[in-house]
């Protein structure tokens, strides 16, 4: 539906003294739901709350925890860049880019002495390996 800006204009203030000559009739009916519903809301924020929690243990810490699981640190060893994220995907059950991966691993691979090299067939990083 296209509208005039007149008409745009029009129907957001006809919205807005809707809303508010009917806001006490919605908050009286959003309680009296709550009230009848009262499990269902308390099961709802509990598991939204552990889908959180999940979520964020995912994301914290967690390509270090791949690297103290998964990887095998020696300066002989090398890997392929997408080699090493499909195994993180693969362990964290995730769908991470190379890109992603890489600009978060950067700083933990100094730490550890990780390099990147680049070659013809695409990203190297010396200094680590999958566990088989």
């Amino acid at each position: 539906m296209h509208l005039s800006d007149e008409a745009r204009k029009a129907k957001a203030a006809y919205q807005r003294e809707y809303r508010r000559q009917h806001k006490e009739q919605f908050n009286a009916y959003n309680r009296r739901w709550r009230a009848k519903n009262k499990d269902k809301v308390l099961r709802y924020n509990e598991a939204y709350w552990e889908r959180k929690a999940k979520q964020s243990k995912k994301n914290d810490n967690s390509i270090e925890l791949f690297i103290e699981e998964k990887c095998i640190l020696q300066r002989d060893l090398s890997i392929s860049n997408k080699q090493l994220v499909q195994s993180f995907n693969v362990w964290n059950g995730s769908n991470i880019s190379n890109t992603k991966f890489s600009l978060e691993f950067k700083d933990i691979a100094l730490l550890l002495g990780i390099s990147k090299k680049r070659n013809k067939y695409g990203t190297i990083r010396q200094g680590v390996d999958i566990r088989l």
